[in-house]
């Protein structure tokens, strides 16, 4: 089956948003307190990869998310 990419999850936290690009990319959020930290991911060893995979197949604590939810990740509505 062929994955329609960008991909959005999340960690079941609430704290960790991923918006995967493809195979082998993967832009991270990291909520913490009123910080955001910003990661982008080239997977070029086995570990970055079966992550993405993960993700992709919603392993334990893995949830799906949105574009809008990914995008407003940190940001208070006050």
């Amino acid at each position: 089956m062929e994955e329609q990419f960008p991909i959005y999850r999340k960690y079941v936290n609430g704290k960790t948003f991923f918006k995967i690009v493809s195979l082998d990319e993967l832009h991270e959020i990291q909520v913490m307190g009123s910080r955001r930290l910003e990661h982008h991911t080239k997977a070029t060893q086995y570990p970055e990869k079966v992550l993405i995979m993960d993700l992709i197949k919603m392993g334990e604590g893995v949830l799906e998310s949105s574009e809008g939810e990914y995008k407003g990740a940190g940001i208070s509505a006050t």
